[in-house]
């Protein structure tokens, strides 16, 4: 007689041995497949960076960039913006260039295609600028189309820079135009530099600073609004990375960083926190 023992084969299948080695099949449920528990990757550890002796100054020309509007005269158009300025200072645009690069945070260029001449910007709070119509009305390279963005990542289509004419101050402005599903025309601020001598940096708003103990307020409110948002005892001298929110002392940031990972403003992943030792004013 031979051998009653009924042999077991492998079925055919297409999937890879390590595979099939990777689940269970229930007993209690036939045909269906429990997964193996896999352990959730652990969130990376967020960095703390001291940094020392940092210096708070005024900027000679603050541009409010959710201020800054195009209006669209076809196939041309005007800028228009609110800024602060201490000193006097001018403005010119220029069209079509591409963004070459950095030297000591200075921003370069390659020659535009137009440019206006410059034009002088009132000293005060809150000002509004509206472009004349002058200024652009003879540049025939300046279009809503030829300012507008294309694939290309260093073309820079429209390019502001004030310049103070009390003091070696520049501020850059890069940005360009957009046509939306709506056929509106928008325009986006990409990026902004200052320059101060031969030195360049890149501006960033940090938010919760206007109401910190690095500004100059007496008001009750703004004095409790300097108060770290966790302990609300101690003063907040804490940066959040990405999300830049100052609402933190280096205790309640310390905690932060190793149980919740999550700005308590915004709830915005945080990758970075920036203690601030000793400000210079």
């Amino acid at each position: 007689m031979g051998n009653s023992q009924q042999k077991f084969k492998r079925e055919a299948t297409e999937e890879p041995e390590e595979e099939l080695e990777q689940r269970i099949v229930s007993m209690d449920m036939p045909g269906y497949v429990i997964p193996i528990y896999e352990e959730p990757p652990k969130p990376k550890p967020v960095s703390n960076v001291i940094v020392p002796n940092l210096k708070f100054s005024k900027s000679v020309f603050i541009l409010k960039k959710d201020t800054v509007q195009v209006n669209p005269i076809p196939p041309k158009f005007l800028i228009s913006f609110e800024y602060d300025a201490e000193e006097q200072c001018c403005i010119c645009f220029k069209f079509g260039q591409m963004h070459m690069g950095l030297t000591n945070g200075v921003p370069s260029f390659t020659k535009p295609t137009c440019e206006t001449s410059e034009t002088d910007l009132k000293v005060g709070k809150n000002v509004k600028f509206e472009m004349d119509y002058g200024l652009i009305s003879e540049l025939k390279e300046a279009t809503l189309k030829s300012c507008s963005f294309t694939t290309e990542r260093k073309f820079v289509p429209i390019l502001m820079i004030v310049r103070s004419k009390e003091s070696e101050f520049k501020y850059y402005v890069m940005c360009g135009l957009k046509n939306d599903h709506t056929n509106k025309w928008n325009i986006f601020v990409t990026k902004r530099r200052i320059q101060v001598g031969d030195l360049g940096y890149q501006v960033q708003e940090v938010y919760g600073l206007n109401q910190s103990e690095y500004n100059d307020v007496t008001d009750d409110k703004d004095e409790r609004i300097k108060k770290c948002s966790i302990c609300l005892d101690k003063p907040s001298n804490t940066i959040l990375m990405p999300c830049r929110h100052l609402c933190l002392c280096s205790d309640c940031s310390i905690s932060l960083s190793m149980q919740v990972g999550k700005c308590p403003m915004c709830r915005a992943g945080v990758t970075q926190i920036l203690h601030i030792n000793n400000v210079k004013t």
